[in-house]
């Protein structure tokens, strides 16, 4: 019989995220992180996909002026995998 070979995306980098500024006092929910990435795959194509946002570096406190790394995981659809482990970044500047 035939075998059905399942093409894979690899998620090859993910597109740079510009910084974001906020005033001092902003909450982490007001500060706008984006909920989607743009990714580029293995074959060139890309896509937006949903990205979950750690707490940052340091943890984010909108108290403090600073800026904040924050590290986000995308979340990988069916046919999708990440095995370089690819994050995207972004800060975010508290003045």
């Amino acid at each position: 019989g035939k075998t059905n070979m399942t093409t894979v995306l690899v998620i090859a980098s993910i597109a740079a995220i510009s910084k974001i500024n906020v005033g001092n006092g902003t909450q982490l929910a007001d500060v706008g992180l984006p909920s989607t990435v743009t990714v580029t795959y293995d074959d060139a194509t890309t896509a937006s996909l949903p990205v979950v946002w750690n707490a940052g570096t340091p943890i984010y406190d909108g108290s403090t002026s600073g800026t904040y790394v924050f590290a986000g995981t995308v979340t990988c659809p069916t046919g999708v995998i990440n095995p370089n482990a690819v994050t995207a970044a972004v800060s975010v500047d508290v003045t």
